[in-house]
């Protein structure tokens, strides 16, 4: 079973035949039947009725569309879940932070998840020793180890917070 053959399955079940298939997909039909063939041929079973006024879902065609459908669906989110993360806009990021940095490392964090709300954050609280070991194994993607001496207000932009806090 491929892609291919439940996009075409999906699209003879929604046009309820294969020439409103072809025209919807912009294909011709013989590739669509040799399709839907095939495919009846490898799961064993009628997946429509075909009827003077169209082809008709069997029950095993529904539930096969229901599944299709929701096939489709999760690909579309694995799409576009991708493309986030692409784009910087979603993903995880392993923060570590040391107990003493914390009131300071949730303003900044707070700050980047209103910007970037598809973005999961990891946070990992420990001691500075521990967090340079995570670091050296690739397992924290950036870390504040030192609070720094004035309130996170005071710090103008996320560079400057780099800069204190060695965060990368």
């Amino acid at each position: 079973m491929t892609i291919r053959q439940l996009e075409y399955f999906c699209a003879v079940a929604e046009g309820r035949s294969i020439s409103a298939a072809a025209r919807a997909l912009h294909v011709a039909q013989p590739p669509i039947s040799r399709q839907i063939a095939q495919l009846e041929a490898e799961l064993g079973v009628q997946l429509f009725a075909r009827e003077s006024r169209g082809m008709k879902l069997t029950e095993a065609g529904q539930a096969l569309y229901r599944q299709s459908r929701s096939l489709f669906l999760n690909l579309r989110r694995v799409e576009e879940n991708v493309r986030s993360i692409g784009a910087g806009e979603g993903g995880r990021i392993n923060v570590g932070v040391i107990y003493s940095a914390m009131p300071y490392a949730l303003h900044y964090l707070e700050a980047y998840h209103a910007r970037y709300p598809k973005v999961e954050f990891y946070i990992r609280l420990g001691s500075p020793q521990d967090l340079l070991n995570d670091r050296t194994a690739a397992s924290c993607t950036s870390s504040f180890s030192a609070a720094p001496r004035r309130s996170p207000a005071a710090c103008t932009s996320a560079s400057s917070a780099r800069t204190r806090w060695s965060s990368s």
